[in-house]
């Protein structure tokens, strides 16, 4: 797996895209020849970093072996993220620049054309772009200022997958037609078909599901250093796991699932399996567990997860 997933993707979307609208349209004449193609050039990289990111939201196993475990996938999902935001601000900025450059007189103004009734259609795809922008810009931001608590943020973050959805849609529609038939519009197309199929797997719930199993919470003890065992009872359709794996574990359905290590080996008992973490008091859900948590009440893990073998180096 390349190492610099990020720099490889930009670098093939901007090369694709100058040397196809070299092809087309020639060199640009001017300033407002040169905005429409930076324009389009910005956001086909922003699709682009979205979709590679809602693929990895779903986080598919496949994916999580290549990049070397889950932790380095969310790695990767947070750079996605923060590209999205810079690719997406540069997008609208460039839109929105010929107020500045119109009065600073660095270029002539643009000869208006007669224009028909506008499409309804289009204006709807413009309107639910700019729409779907401030929101993604403004989450982007509270992600890097954790600027809200983790179980709000949560919710916040189920709100990608619509945004997503109103991006690809804005970006199908103002696409340049001439351009759907080459090499870059088959990638971005696909690319956009994939992060559209992710964003509806998310919105329903399904990210995971194959992978989590049921059970119930048989022993709590709490240990030194603000340490708390927690052993569980799960169905024996856990596939099994190997040393240095975690999974992602919920006692709360309304606090959601966090990651824990699983500190056991595999135990499997006819009709079921045994699951044994140690989890420290790092933060305030963790620090209430010793208070809550109880014998008897229901667990969801999914998993296993990660990568942690030290014979892989890194």
């Amino acid at each position: 797996m390349n190492k610099r997933p990020l720099t490889l993707m930009l670098t093939v979307t901007a090369l694709l895209y100058c040397l196809l609208s070299y092809l087309e349209n020639g060199w640009p004449a001017d300033y407002w020849a040169w905005r429409k193609q930076l324009v389009i050039l910005a956001g086909v990289q922003l699709m682009t970093v979205m979709s590679i990111s809602m693929l990895l939201a779903v986080r598919p196993r496949w994916l999580e072996q290549a990049l070397g475990g889950l932790d380095k996938l969310y790695a990767l999902h947070k750079r996605l993220g923060i590209a999205a935001g810079v690719l997406l601000g540069v997008h609208w900025l460039i839109e929105l620049s010929p107020k500045l450059v119109m009065a600073m007189e660095w270029a002539a103004p643009r000869m208006k054309r007669a224009k028909g009734a506008s499409d309804p259609i289009m204006s709807l795809a413009r309107d639910m772009g700019e729409w779907a922008a401030w929101v993604v810009l403004g989450l982007v931001i509270l992600a890097l200022l954790r600027a809200v608590p983790y179980g709000f943020w949560r919710k916040l973050h189920k709100l990608f997958g619509p945004l997503y959805l109103m991006g690809a849609f804005h970006g199908v529609m103002l696409f340049p037609k001439a351009l759907w038939m080459t090499p870059l519009g088959w990638l971005l197309g696909g690319l956009m078909a994939v992060g559209s199929v992710c964003a509806l797997w998310s919105l329903f719930g399904l990210t995971g599901k194959a992978r989590r199993v049921t059970g119930t919470v048989t022993r709590v003890t709490p240990l030194p250093g603000q340490q708390l065992e927690v052993i569980c009872r799960v169905a024996n359709s856990w596939p099994g796991h190997i040393a240095g794996q975690f999974a992602l574990v919920s006692f709360d359905n309304r606090e959601g699932a966090h990651p824990f290590t699983i500190a056991s080996a595999n135990r499997k008992h006819g009709d079921h399996a045994e699951l044994r973490f140690i989890i420290k008091a790092l933060g305030d859900y963790t620090s209430e567990l010793a208070t809550n948590l109880k014998v008897g009440d229901p667990v969801d893990v999914e998993g296993p997860y990660g990568r942690f073998d030290f014979r892989r180096g890194g």
